[in-house]
């Protein structure tokens, strides 16, 4: 008798209707991935995407990352398509450049990071602080560009000097930063410190003679110099490098110089700044400052209190102040008190 006819509307799961199992060498059945049974065919449907309904979206997190958000939900956040990063606030007014002044009237910003990076020579906040606790520089700031010509002018004890060396790497600031694009040749005061040898030929390279105009100079001995020849030999010496200086600073090149050798030094300085060097020199001596400066720095007491163009650094009163300031002890001059002043200055009694 054959065997009955299974029913219809019987499911899947009948036992009538189950293929029989292969079996597999060690006596193991398969196992299906999803389970046995309707439970298995469940979790098998639910990883079947549905037409219609939307991808869970994902919302900006405040803290910058994306929180998933159900779709129901994603109106709510205010979203309505895919991931997108919330946008940045835009900023209320462009950077200011440096020297520039805000619309009320606010003090010109320091210079960025880049553009100290960008600069010859930079300080970034320079501090010189003795043990003692008298402080030489105090926060200067300061940027010289390539190719610019930068005179540093003050009385004695501004802090020109210190600057310099802190510069050239010489000394090393309490507090700040020191940006240098390269290398530093720095001519200190007295330039007998850089003679060295019996001949001017034996004390730099013929090109750097050259560069100096004392070529024809090459057998006579240093000490046998003028005090201006010596100065430019001794600028020669410091310019004799295999790497060419990005900075070229001087400190008080024109003491015992004539007219006409600081005429030949200003030329030299204008030839180093129009082959890209930055130029820094501390003189006391405008004249010399107007002729190769075209940026005037004037300093007192470790602060720079002025920095502008040559003209007008030097003609608005700025540096004539600063001495007329040493003369009356930094008070205000009356016109009754001029005969005094005066009279004290030249060593005279008023009556």
């Amino acid at each position: 008798m054959a065997p009955a006819s299974p029913q219809r509307g019987v499911g899947h799961d009948d036992p009538a209707r189950r293929a029989p199992a292969r079996a597999l060498p060690g006596g193991c059945r398969p196992r299906h991935r999803h389970g046995r049974g309707r439970r298995g065919l469940r979790r098998a449907a639910a990883r079947v995407p549905v037409l219609g309904r939307r991808r869970p979206a994902r919302a900006a997190d405040p803290r910058g990352a994306h929180v998933r958000v159900r779709g129901h939900h994603a109106a709510a956040h205010g979203r309505q398509g895919g991931p997108r990063r919330a946008a940045r606030p835009r900023r209320a007014a462009r950077r200011r450049g440096p020297g520039e002044e805000g619309a009320d009237g606010a003090a010109p910003r320091r210079p960025g990071r880049r553009e100290r990076r960008a600069a010859a020579l930079a300080f970034d906040g320079v501090w010189h602080e003795h043990r003692g606790g008298a402080a030489v520089l105090r926060g200067v700031d300061l940027a010289v560009a390539r190719g610019e010509r930068v005179a540093l002018m003050g009385r004695n004890g501004a802090g020109k000097s210190t600057l310099l060396r802190h510069g050239a790497g010489l000394m090393a600031p309490t507090r700040g930063r020191v940006h240098r694009a390269g290398r530093v040749a720095l001519l200190l005061q007295d330039p007998n410190d850089y003679l060295l040898h019996e001949c001017v030929a034996d004390e730099a390279s013929p090109a750097a003679l050259a560069a100096v105009g004392l070529e024809h100079l090459g057998d006579r001995h240093p000490h046998d110099l003028s005090g201006g020849q010596r100065q430019r030999l001794a600028l020669a010496i410091v310019l004799d490098s295999d790497r060419p200086a990005a900075v070229v600073a001087l400190d008080e090149p024109t003491r015992g110089m004539d007219r006409t050798a600081k005429a030949q030094l200003a030329e030299r300085l204008h030839g180093l700044a129009g082959m890209g060097a930055a130029i820094v020199v501390a003189t006391h001596d405008p004249e010399f400052a107007a002729e190769v400066a075209d940026r005037v720095v004037l300093m007192a007491e470790g602060r720079v209190i002025a920095d502008g163009p040559a003209a007008t650094v030097l003609a608005g009163g700025w540096y004539f102040a600063t001495e007329t300031a040493r003369v009356t002890d930094g008070r205000a001059l009356l016109p009754a008190d001029g005969a005094a002043v005066l009279a004290r200055g030249a060593g005279v009694v008023a009556p």
